[in-house]
């Protein structure tokens, strides 16, 4: 059944932050169109296409589908690099590395296609491409992270070769999934962005999802949530926050944890301090409420009632209940605050839990006034 938590209802993502992982195809998504299917189509091999339903009905694997297609090439390696050269990019992908760097995330391209077009089309953007395991390097940004198929000419013959296989994901050559899986541990959350086949995977994994085109048509089908785009400059402008009523952003903590949190009024900031704290104790994207709490809360301060609120919230996961949903109504004369609270039994929910947050401290706690928003820094003890 599909999901009532349709791409345009969804609630703008988190900002990216430090600790995120943005996972992003290539084909489709930083090419403008899929390369191999742009050399098929050229081609003019109806062997090619037939190859290529193939595969997506499930009657032959990745690499067998791979190995067909481009073994019918017959191009000398001038044209087909040039080819590849006239091929076009998204410039929007320079606007989501850069954001990836400033806010001190990761980016990582997987590609079902191969090594051979990737770097090379990369470079045009004024990138270079490395081996996939980069991404967890502490001098992270000298080049860009990926995993594909690899493919070299020899002998005047393109010859490939899958070294990221798995007999456990026959499907795909190159297998998203067992990359995200294995490096999953390392990020806080991962931002998946793609627009076909060889992406549903990985994004029914992610904790957020962007897609277009046939993942999107999937993924709608299946009921799994995820937000539509059209470029990667869009994307880019989501996570960066552009247009968000209230955010958060993690900051640098000796000891415990700490976020600052913004908002045009008092209600959209308590919003999104609560969502600061809680993305530290679980990834609670795509989960339904099964039942609805309402908190009044009080304070002597508006500081006290951020606070006060954040701790009513905490109350409630040390008491067995996870926040997944809050709608806050504020006000600052006198300082008080209603929360509607969606939750869910945090036993229904262990495989979503992040970290325990002890208490809400009120370490310089204090609400400034900025000439369009509020902002306040709260500190956890951990």
């Amino acid at each position: 059944m599909p999901s009532p938590l349709l791409p345009k209802t969804l609630p703008p993502p988190p900002r990216l932050a430090a600790g995120d992982l943005v996972a992003c195809d290539f084909d489709g998504t930083i090419s403008v169109e899929d390369v191999g299917l742009a050399v098929i189509t050229a081609l003019g091999d109806p062997r090619a296409w037939d190859l290529e339903y193939q595969w997506r009905r499930g009657e032959i694997d990745s690499r067998q589908c791979l190995l067909g297609q481009w073994g019918l090439l017959n191009w000398p390696e001038d044209r087909l690099l040039a080819f590849f050269d006239s091929l076009p990019l998204d410039e929007g992908f320079r606007e989501l590395w850069e954001l990836t760097l400033a806010r001190n995330a990761r980016l990582l391209i997987l590609s079902d296609g191969l090594d051979l077009y990737l770097d090379r089309m990369l470079s045009r953007l004024g990138y270079a491409a490395c081996d996939g395991e980069a991404v967890l390097s502490t001098d992270f940004g000298s080049c860009v992270p990926r995993f594909a198929n690899h493919a070299e000419y020899r002998q005047g013959r393109l010859v490939l070769s899958f070294p990221y296989s798995s007999e456990a994901c026959p499907d795909c050559a190159n297998c998203k999934l067992l990359h995200l899986t294995r490096l999953r541990p390392h990020f806080r959350r991962v931002i998946y962005i793609g627009d076909g086949h060889s992406d549903r995977c990985p994004a029914r994994h992610a904790t957020t999802v962007f897609a277009k085109s046939h993942l999107a048509q999937i993924l709608a089908a299946e009921g799994v949530p995820y937000r539509e785009f059209e470029n990667l400059s869009q994307v880019a402008a989501m996570l960066s926050g552009a247009g968000a009523s209230g955010d958060f952003e993690i900051l640098d903590h000796a000891a415990d944890y700490a976020v600052r949190a913004w908002g045009r009024d008092l209600s959209s900031l308590i919003s999104a301090a609560a969502r600061g704290m809680l993305s530290f104790i679980a990834d609670t994207e795509g989960l339904k409420p099964t039942q609805t709490l309402t908190l009044d809360v009080q304070a002597e301060s508006v500081e006290y009632l951020v606070h006060h609120c954040l701790r009513a919230l905490l109350y409630l996961v040390q008491d067995g209940q996870l926040p997944v949903t809050l709608s806050v109504s504020a006000s600052d004369f006198p300082p008080s605050a209603q929360l509607e609270v969606g939750v869910v039994p945090i036993a229904s929910a262990r495989d979503r839990l992040r970290g325990e947050i002890k208490a809400v401290t009120y370490h310089n706690l204090a609400v400034r006034r900025e000439a369009d928003r509020l902002s306040i820094e709260v500190v956890f003890d951990t």
